[in-house]
């Protein structure tokens, strides 16, 4: 660790995790560590967490934050804070009033999204590290929230190279229950940006080294070694409780290095620390005992203005309770914040003992006064979070007020993005209107927690809570409300069925109560979707242009970018001007607006339609990269599986990069699988793809069986097509032409049943191609010529020179099948091969060189067949192509 703060001296930091279990030594060795950085000269802030503030989103952060705005001059504090107030004021409101001159045009919370929340509060703190070398430490952090596990990877990617340093502390049993906090560490570690150090207990002679400093360099016998080792476990903290109890009871008297002779075993050395702990509390007054207990009821840190209100103790009687306990080490002072000046036990079983020894009914009550103390500090202004609130309330048996905070605290914890938190106080809510029902507020609870739990990817729950909460709205009469609920369960269906269909019938009437409303163009955009998914594009396309006539007669400006970008994928592959427009306006909308996830789509989207478009591949990978930008700011993990398995990979394979598409749908598997325990269709059909490319047949027919598995679960007749083209590929190269013709007609009828779309019409041309090929290895000219006639239609019709390109391959392939014509067929494929060559289309450029090789031999044209041949043998080797550079070596040789 102190080799870290070297690093973060010398402006490289990094991330530490100290476990082990309850006194060990974690809070020492941070104190240690802290002391280390100040003569290293470091900044510092720190952060407790405690279980009292565990549903507090952020919590540790805020006291970070506040700790720097009340420690640091006033002109650094505003030059760190002023630009990214947006986001420091979603997690902390009380800045606005602070910084209110300099805050920018309030941000919207369709602009400020999770990832740019997140990534704006690390930059903030690499920022303040940037004036100067920052240590931050957090002790207990496995008690803090979700939200906060969160915002500690993106302090840690995005402070990667920085002069920061994190040390974070916590109880091993405490971090086996925090899910989220070990898939942050997981990921974390895979990507070799944390380090976690595990505190083990004291041997033998460290005991007796710590117990020498605790006699005041006394070495203790032999004896009181071994019986302090073993009463202690060699858990320093206990041990230090042992040497105290022993000290105060006058049984190791000053300069005595052992004990009494005949005490041994049976001397009444605290056996549990809680009687040791009880032991120091002895010589406190029953005053001084109500203080301490009344303050391990507000947690391990506590604010002393809110411990007198609540415990109504005399001032001289708190304030002498107070400095008893901070000079017998029970409790210290820990750094100002924005808030009054707080104290904290000086360890937290401390707070633990005090708080067991308090009976259940005067708990309950001193949680009730705290709740009002609390909400009154809240009603003038101070900012005390609803989930405090909420918490005290609760164990206070107030179920009303909390009910009410429980709410209150899921909205604030929904706008910071803190969705596991959110959830846990929509759950709360629903257990308390389990014994106090009320159907308005329940039917709203379940709605949110259904928001809630479909953004954490728990489909069929969210669905089931939609469901529910719109029952209870149709029986209040709110038939609006309760028809939005039910298009929400329809989007939260794993495809297009019987029972997504239905859902949204019942919800468009439900809706339609309600007249023009934006809820009811997102109906619209969701029909859709499923429609296109269903592969009925033309009724699709109808239903998208309703979402846009009614989104513009509404002026909102995100439902009309949706409703654009929607219309695009459904129209037809002729009319790929209207489309581009389409994706122009729905990209000016996204941009204008600051709409990063529509961006992302849009971009996407735009990108399929510029490789159709004939622009070369390096060009369209502009547009990926700048949607990568938008999805990592809107912290979208679909958009970015998305992006990662499925548009680089493409690009990569389609420029014949094999090696690097390999990496990048293996990562883009991993980052799925990372965050949906599976790889995705996307990456596996991919990897299937580079695998027929390759040779490897067996892992081949592994990612299909694979891929079709998965399609299975996410119907969607776009990689039903995909999928159909790269296992005919497999089957022709092992000459099975029958079954190799049988999937590109399964293809082609879902093509023809969709209607190609002007982002789509590739796949038809691939497999009109394909089938082409197909006909003629398996000797049916005929066949091949009427999918050629087919192909060459439809590429006239579409119009653009990518088409056109495998549409000369395809009419060559026939003219040299027939024997006849072989000087056009070279003509086709020159053709041909200029066109993937100018838009640097690797793969199909190395197939179309060798078969304009094997036509040079054929001519007698040996020095333009070698030429051919050894070009292509050339980039098929840099592809791993074993199949291709088995027979063009043959070929070569020849």
């Amino acid at each position: 660790m102190e080799a870290l703060v070297d690093r973060t001296h010398a402006r490289d930091g990094g991330f530490i995790l100290l476990t082990g279990e309850p006194g060990i030594g974690k809070t020492r060795l941070l104190a240690e560590v802290a002391d280390y950085a100040h003569r290293r000269r470091l900044a510092m802030l720190s952060a407790t967490c405690q279980e009292v503030r565990r549903s507090e989103p952020y919590a540790p952060w805020i006291d970070v934050i506040q700790q720097f705005v009340a420690s640091s001059p006033p002109r650094t504090v505003h030059d760190a804070v002023a630009p990214r107030l947006p986001a420091l004021t979603a997690i902390l409101p009380e800045l606005s009033e602070k910084f209110w001159l300099f805050s920018p045009e309030p941000v919207g919370s369709e602009a400020l999204e999770p990832a740019r929340l997140l990534s704006e509060i690390a930059r903030f703190l690499c920022e303040v590290a940037a004036k100067a070398p920052l240590l931050i430490t957090i002790d207990d952090v496995a008690l803090a929230d979700a939200a906060s596990s969160d915002l500690l990877e993106s302090i840690v990617r995005i402070g990667s190279g920085h002069p920061i340093a994190l040390i974070a502390a916590s109880r091993d049993v405490h971090l086996e229950e925090n899910l989220a906090l070990q898939q942050v560490l997981q990921r974390l570690e895979l990507d070799h940006l944390a380090t976690t150090v595990t505190i083990g207990r004291l041997d033998g002679q460290q005991v007796g080294e710590l117990a020498a400093t605790g006699l005041g360099g006394v070495t203790p016998s032999p004896r009181l070694q071994e019986l302090l080792y073993r009463k202690s476990g060699g858990n320093p903290f206990f041990l230090e409780e042992i040497l105290r109890a022993l000290v105060e009871g006058g049984l190791l008297p000053p300069g005595a290095a052992d004990l009494p002779q005949g005490s041994g075993e049976a001397l009444a050395i605290p056996g549990s620390i809680a009687s040791g702990i009880r032991q120091r509390l002895g010589h406190f007054d029953e005053a001084g005992l109500n203080v301490l207990r009344t303050a391990s009821v507000l947690g391990v840190v506590f604010s002393v203005p809110v411990l007198s209100s609540v415990c109504g103790a005399r001032e001289k009687d708190l304030l002498r309770a107070l400095e008893t306990a901070q000079k017998s080490g029970l409790v210290q002072e820990v750094a100002p914040g924005l808030g009054p000046v707080s104290l904290a036990f000086g360890h937290p079983l401390i707070q633990e003992v005090l708080y067991r020894d308090i009976s259940r009914p005067r708990a309950q009550r001193i949680h009730l006064k705290v709740g009002r103390v609390l909400e009154r500090l809240r009603d003038s202004g101070e900012g005390v979070a609803a989930a405090a609130i909420a918490y005290h309330y609760f164990h206070g048996n107030e179920l009303r007020k909390a009910l009410d905070y429980s709410v209150r605290a899921a909205d604030e914890a929904a706008k910071m993005f803190a969705r596991s938190e959110a959830s846990e106080h929509c759950r709360r809510a629903l257990s308390i209107l389990e014994i106090r029902p009320d159907p308005k507020t329940k039917a709203r609870v379940q709605e949110r927690l259904g928001d809630q739990t479909a953004s954490l990817g728990d489909a069929p729950a969210a669905a089931r809570l939609y469901v529910e909460a719109a029952e209870g709205l149709v029986t209040l009469g709110r038939t609006a409300d309760a028809g939005d609920c039910l298009r929400k369960a329809a989007s939260c269906e794993p495809g297009p069925n019987a029972a997504t269909y239905a859902l949204l019938a019942r919800a468009r009437v439900l809706l339609e109560t309600e007249g023009a409303s934006a809820r009811m163009v997102h109906w619209f955009s969701l029909h859709a979707r499923m429609l296109y998914r269903d592969a009925r594009i033309p009724e699709a396309e109808r239903e998208s242009r309703h979402g846009l006539d009614l989104a513009e007669q509404l002026g909102t400006p995100s439902e009309q970018a949706t409703c654009r970008l929607q219309l695009a994928f459904s129209i037809p592959a002729e009319a790929r001007e209207d489309c581009r427009r389409l994706l122009e306006e729905a990209l000016a909308i996204a941009r204008t607006h600051g709409l990063d996830e529509l961006r992302c789509d849009v971009l996407a989207q735009r990108s399929l339609y510029t490789i159709q478009c004939g622009e070369p591949l390096p060009e369209v990978l502009g547009y990926l990269d700048e949607a990568l930008a938008a999805a990592t700011r809107a912290g979208s993990v679909e958009r970015l599986m998305w992006l990662r398995g499925v548009g680089h990979p493409y690009l990569l394979l389609r420029q014949g990069h094999v090696d690097d598409a390999l990496e990048a749908a293996r990562a883009g598997g991993e980052f799925r699988s990372r965050h949906t325990g599976n790889p995705g269709i996307e990456a596996t059909a991919y990897l299937g793809w580079i695998a027929v490319i390759q040779g490897d047949d067996e892992r081949a027919e592994s990612y299909l069986d694979e891929s079709v598995r998965l399609l299975a679960d996410r119907a969607s007749w776009y990689w039903d097509v995909g999928l159909r083209v790269v296992e005919a590929r497999l089957r022709l190269r092992q000459g099975r032409f029958p079954e190799a013709e049988k999937s590109l007609l399964r293809s082609l009828e879902l093509t023809r049943q969709s209607g190609p779309t002007a982002l789509h019409a590739l796949w038809h041309i691939e497999t009109l191609s394909l089938l082409v090929r197909s006909s003629l290895a398996g000797g049916n000219f005929t066949e091949a010529g009427r999918h050629l006639d087919v192909l060459q239609t439809f590429v006239r019709r579409f119009g653009i020179e990518l088409g056109w390109a495998f549409a000369w391959r395809a009419e060559a392939q026939c003219l040299t099948a027939g024997g006849t014509e072989r000087a056009e067929s070279v003509r086709l494929l020159e053709k041909s091969r200029s066109v993937f060559e100018k838009l640097d289309w690797g793969y199909e450029l190395a197939s179309t060189l060798a078969q304009l090789g094997d036509l040079y031999g054929r001519r007698g044209e040996r020095e333009k067949a070698g030429a051919a041949n050894r070009t292509a043998l050339r980039m098929f080797t840099e592809m791993s192509a074993a199949p291709e550079i088995a027979g063009l070596e043959a070929r070569t040789r020849g």
